[in-house]
């Protein structure tokens, strides 16, 4: 019983022994390529092949007011752009009162099914009391829209 055991173990042992040089031993072969390359000959005659300018349309999305305030520190607009879940796209407010309008862009960050706006704010100077209009648009690569105008009472 004692011979089994220990042949058993003998056994076991030389196999993660050896099992293990495989992990160890790189490969020679991989250090010395088995031909030398050979430059590679250049056409006079280059041939051109045609290539395809193939553009992805743009999708149109809606973009949605989700919040819309006034205070004495300014003008706080929070949107979305709906139906698409992009990085990298920009928002742009332009907000208008008589004669002074103001733009301010933001970027866009994909959410779980939409692309929020990085929250607006601009600061009242240059405004007067009163009401303001408003929009924001979104631009992609992918995607542009533009919301409906909403209105802001400023203090």
């Amino acid at each position: 019983m004692k011979l089994r055991v220990s042949l058993a173990v003998l056994a076991l042992a030389s196999t993660f022994a050896l099992g293990g040089c495989a992990f160890l031993t790189p490969n020679w072969n991989a250090l010395r390529p088995s031909s030398t390359p050979s430059p590679s000959e250049t056409s006079s005659n280059p041939i051109s092949s045609p290539t395809s300018s193939v553009s992805t349309p743009i999708t149109q999305v809606d973009v949605i007011i989700l919040n819309a305030t006034a205070d004495q520190t300014g003008i706080d607009i929070v949107a979305q752009a709906s139906n698409i879940s992009e990085d990298g796209g920009t928002c742009q407010l332009v907000v208008s009162q008589a004669g002074t309008k103001k733009l301010l862009v933001v970027k866009g960050e994909a959410n779980v099914t939409d692309t929020q706006c990085f929250p607006f704010h601009l600061p009242l100077t240059g405004f007067a009391s009163g009401v303001a209009t408003f929009s924001v648009s979104y631009k992609s690569n992918d995607a542009n829209g533009v919301s409906a105008v909403g209105q802001v009472v400023i203090p």
